[in-house]
């Protein structure tokens, strides 16, 4: 392996693969000490879990709850309950409505979407963000809560699809957008 080779040369090699926020804050703290900054990435978890709890205070104002977090449209994938974006939905109070699957991105088949009625649809941004051409896909959404309500939300990709630093921004921003 890469790591292997990389550690037969002498080299101090640090892997990371955050699945979930603690994951990225064990991440950050452990390169804080290796780097010497510890006080640094202390203080930058303390700011990231402040900003969590104050999302986490408007869960009570949230009206609309359900939601379902398209990976991708063709084929239907979504977030499970052990992705990060599980978690992201989680943190900004939404009912991830593929957290039953087992599997971290699992397919859904286009009934079943109709049959979970999400509130809120998530799907990263392309390049025409047009809720008519996924209806065009699967006009048989048309009565969906988030369709009819206008609650489908197209998101960046570089932002809810990283499990690194800009996760607490993630939920954040998903946060200001339930709550319009």
């Amino acid at each position: 392996s890469d790591y292997d080779k990389l550690t037969r040369l002498g080299l101090k090699v640090f892997v990371s693969k955050p699945k979930n926020y603690v994951g990225i804050k064990k991440t950050l703290l452990d390169m804080s000490k290796i780097f010497k900054v510890s006080e640094k990435a202390d203080s930058i978890v303390k700011n990231w879990d402040s900003r969590i709890a104050k999302v986490k205070q408007t869960h009570d104002k949230l009206v609309y709850k359900t939601a379902l977090f398209l990976i991708s449209t063709k084929p239907l994938f979504s977030a499970g309950k052990n992705s990060f974006v599980h978690q992201i939905l989680t943190f900004a109070g939404l009912e991830n409505l593929s957290a039953n699957s087992d599997v971290n991105y699992p397919m859904l088949n286009r009934e079943e979407i109709v049959i979970k009625n999400p509130d809120y649809i998530l799907l990263y941004s392309n390049n025409n963000n047009d809720v008519n051409e996924l209806l065009k896909i699967y006009p048989e959404w048309n009565t969906l809560s988030a369709i009819v309500n206008k609650r489908v939300f197209y998101i960046d990709a570089d932002l809810f699809s990283r499990p690194g630093p800009r996760f607490v921004d993630a939920v954040e921003e998903l946060n200001k957008l339930v709550l319009k």
